[in-house]
């Protein structure tokens, strides 16, 4: 359960609502850039929740139709705005891209109820709440912490990457989020949600959660390689994708026996702004970095680039022997 709450991470267009969404998702960036690299995960977070706070205050205050959707949406709204970093999931809620659910599953006197999720983009999100718990299984490790265990997704080819919780009298609110593992999302799954362990209590809580989105586009693009003036470092652009929630960039990093390889030898896009500033990365539903293998790195964002248009995009970097990564920064066009 540590695990998967250490890799919790910061997915979609706000123009759905009428948000600032430049001082939004510029706000991300800057929380995550001015970080060390081992604890950009967590600051990230608190920008988004610093960002998602400043923006709902301003939708009560000059859009009142908004602000009257999130005094009518009950624990939900309030559930996504305490966590912060559910920036997407505020939206899709309020917006209606999130589709509510009514499935309950009870073992052992626990009730799992399902009540909303989406899909968008490569993001499967699955919001629901636990109730029949004792004290004592709400609070097994004194430290007031969901207890919580699922089989895989994998032969699905979603990957179970983190969840939010928020304690109750009688258990837990939660939010799941799976990602998926292949190049493009699949316009439609059946996600097997078994939940194996709760509280201390091994039982099953089963469902089978339908999910379909429009098929995406994907843009190939011409095989350009940037070196961003790095010897021994490129970063290649392979392919836009637009969904119907959501973008993305793909891109391969690769870096010669002069970075540092495995964990901590990450090399990948960290900023991608505009003439004006404005970064177009969207960190809501997390964000993937590179290694320098080469391999294939999906990047999140909140809209594609236009064709043609030059973007700065940083690139952060490990030097072999260096504690700390290194960046560098290029003009070039995304989208030729």
């Amino acid at each position: 359960m540590d695990e998967q709450r250490d890799r919790q991470l910061l997915h979609d267009e706000f123009d759905q609502i009428p948000v600032p969404e430049a001082l939004v998702h510029d706000a991300l960036a800057q929380g995550v850039k001015k970080a060390p690299r081992q604890h950009r995960v967590r600051n990230g977070l608190l920008a988004a929740a610093a960002a998602l706070a400043l923006t709902t205050a301003g939708l009560a205050a000059f859009v009142p139709q908004v602000g009257q959707a999130f005094d009518n949406v009950g624990w939900l709204a309030a559930f996504y705005l305490r966590n912060g970093n559910d920036v997407n999931a505020t939206a899709f809620h309020v917006n209606g891209v999130a589709k509510s659910l009514n499935q309950t599953a009870t073992s052992h006197g626990i009730t799992v109820h399902l009540v909303e999720a989406y899909y968008a983009g490569k993001i499967i999100s699955v919001t629901g709440e636990i109730t029949g718990m004792t004290e004592r299984q709400i609070n097994m490790n004194g430290e007031h912490e969901l207890s919580y265990y699922a089989a895989s997704t994998a032969k699905q080819h979603f990957f179970n990457d983190t969840y939010d919780f928020q304690e109750t009298k009688s258990g837990y609110r939660f939010r799941l989020l799976y990602h998926a593992t292949a190049n493009t999302a699949p316009t439609s799954v059946t996600l097997p949600i078994r939940i194996q362990e709760l509280g201390g209590v091994f039982g099953r809580w089963n469902f089978d959660l339908k999910m379909s989105q429009p098929a995406p586009v994907v843009t190939k693009l011409a095989g350009a390689t940037y070196d961003f003036g790095v010897p021994g470092l490129t970063v290649a652009p392979v392919a836009l994708i637009k969904y119907a929630h959501g973008a993305e960039l793909q891109y391969r990093a690769t870096g010669d026996s002069r970075y540092e390889h495995g964990e901590t030898g990450e090399i990948g896009i960290m900023s991608i702004q505009d003439a004006q500033g404005h970064s177009l990365i969207d960190m809501s539903d997390g964000m993937t970095l590179g290694g320098p293998d080469g391999s294939l790195t999906d990047l999140a964002l909140t809209k594609l680039p236009v064709r043609g248009q030059a973007y700065r995009v940083q690139v952060d970097y490990f030097v072999k022997g260096e504690k700390s990564a290194r960046e560098v920064t290029k003009s070039i066009v995304l989208w030729p």
